[in-house]
């Protein structure tokens, strides 16, 4: 939640107030900006600048929210209705930065 909102102050607002008034490009710079500050989370300790994993781990998150809505809008009121639910929670926890985290660690010059 600090996280959330320290962008909604320091990034949004500004953004919104001075650079452009749609909403929506905003919010996608503003996950943007939340992508790029993930990756120097992890890419520092790790020592790896060269392969933004964690990027495109959070990035790849975008397209979901269209699938997802359709998801939930094909399957109301079925069984499958939480479908859209399932597969956002599967790729986040096992798929994302979890993976990506992965990958890191195997990198072959990372091992010393």
């Amino acid at each position: 939640m600090p996280v959330h909102l320290w962008i909604v102050r320091h990034a949004y607002f500004p953004i919104l107030r001075h650079v452009t008034s749609s909403k929506a490009v905003t919010g996608f710079l503003c996950f943007t900006l939340s992508a790029v500050l993930h990756e120097v989370i992890v890419a520092f300790p790790l020592r790896s600048y060269g392969m933004p994993l964690a990027f495109i781990g959070m990035m790849s998150q975008v397209p979901m929210l269209p699938l997802t809505a359709w998801l939930r809008a094909t399957t109301k009121g079925t069984a499958f209705s939480q479908a859209g639910n399932y597969l956002f929670w599967v790729t986040f926890c096992f798929v994302g930065q979890p993976l990506s985290v992965l990958l890191y660690y195997a990198r072959p010059d990372m091992r010393a």
